[in-house]
């Protein structure tokens, strides 16, 4: 798909909005934001050369890809924080006691 977005420029505008419409059936990250990409590759050129019917379409389809990122994202799992595998060193009853170091 890398090669798609390379290319991208050199499409013609029509065959940007079918190749982003065909994509954006994915369900992984990776195609979702090459479908943003080139999305907005295809919607600078549709706006250059005056195609808003295809402006329209692909800002959609950008939408579209950004909002599936976003779902992607939230049914991530997500880092707990924090270090919870480490022992605590302390408590209020109990502060860590300091040693001296040799040297």
């Amino acid at each position: 798909m890398n090669n798609l977005i390379m290319w991208a420029p050199q499409m013609p505008v029509k065959q940007i909005t079918a190749e982003v419409k065909k994509m954006l059936k994915g369900s992984d990250w990776k195609t979702a934001r090459e479908v943003q990409a080139l999305g907005k590759v295809g919607q600078r050129k549709a706006e250059v050369t005056g195609m808003k019917d295809y402006v329209k379409v692909l800002k959609q389809t950008t939408l579209r890809a950004e909002r599936r990122m976003g779902e992607i994202l939230r049914d991530m799992e997500k880092a707990k924080g924090g270090k919870p595998y480490q022992k605590s060193t302390g408590s209020l009853k109990e502060p860590v006691r300091f040693t001296k170091v040799d040297s």
